[in-house]
């Protein structure tokens, strides 16, 4: 019984460090990473826990000190080393044989903010340990993933440029997103952004004839600058959804139309799912 409640003692330890650390954001720990590298060395320290008398506490106590101490060590380990393909500002040349483009950024939180460029894309961020993969083929594919597995920075920010003349799809995990999607000289073509908590100002374009945004969240909150040529759409699933501009038609309870959709050129979609989503719509 000594033993067993001693374990716990350590393992309740372990994890408050491990909290207290993240916090604090002294250093970076990728416990995920850790146990899916070191996951054996529980089955081998059960193994031999069953070598041990019934009353060999002391042994049983700094054998799983030991098996906490190599797990905490290595996930710190993997969480500040320094992980190929990671840079500060990073460019990605546009080359013709490229015809579309499509970003990924899955982050734990972070501050976006997304523009037109040149070049196929350009980012520049702060977040430590975030990685790139780059698949160049003609259907360009760049995604970026943040390698800590808990914790938030609220500082944490990334800016993307990316190239206006071909079109876009992106998609954005996070658990808390603030910032900027300007698309008004972007060809996108559909956006999806599953976030927890979403404070994001979206500037629509005319460069495409219509453009999807799908959110899932828990709270959504939408600043949305439209042209005069583009018309809105928001189909909503959320238990609460506010729009400011009383000319919102609002058809079967769940969609709602600007008063120049039928007329519009051009159309942006947006499908909320959450608990609370709240609109501003701009002219």
């Amino acid at each position: 019984m000594r033993s067993s409640r001693a374990l716990w003692g350590i393992f309740l330890i372990f994890i408050g460090l491990f909290l207290i650390v993240q916090t604090f954001d002294w250093f970076s720990m990728d416990l995920l990473g850790a146990l899916q590298t070191l996951w054996p060395v529980f089955i081998i320290a059960g193994g031999l826990t069953l070598f041990l008398k019934r009353e060999s506490h002391l042994p049983r106590v700094i054998l799983w000190f030991l098996v906490f101490a190599l797990i905490s060590g290595y996930a710190i380990y993997l969480g500040n080393q320094v992980v190929a393909g990671t840079e500060t500002q990073k460019t990605f040349e546009m080359k013709n044989h490229i015809q579309t483009g499509s970003f990924q950024l899955n982050v734990n939180s972070v501050k976006l903010d997304i523009k037109a460029g040149t070049d196929l894309a350009v980012v520049s961020t702060n977040i430590e340990g975030i990685q790139y993969d780059f698949d160049e083929r003609s259907r360009a594919k760049i995604t970026y993933d943040q390698k800590r597995f808990l914790g938030t920075n609220k500082n944490q920010s990334f800016d993307a440029r990316l190239n206006r003349d071909i079109p876009w799809t992106l998609e954005v995990n996070t658990g808390l997103l603030k910032g900027t999607i300007d698309f008004s000289d972007v060809v996108l073509n559909q956006c999806s952004i599953n976030t927890g908590s979403c404070d994001l100002d979206i500037v629509a374009g005319s460069k495409q004839k219509d453009a999807r945004f799908t959110i899932n969240g828990g709270n959504v909150d939408l600043n949305i600058t439209l042209p005069d040529d583009v018309g809105l759409e928001v189909s909503s699933t959320s238990a609460v959804t506010r729009i400011n501009r009383e000319s919102y038609v609002l058809n079967d309870g769940t969609v709602y139309h600007s008063d120049n959709f039928d007329s519009a050129p051009n159309k942006l979609y947006v499908e909320l799912a959450c608990g609370v989503g709240t609109i501003t719509v701009n002219r």
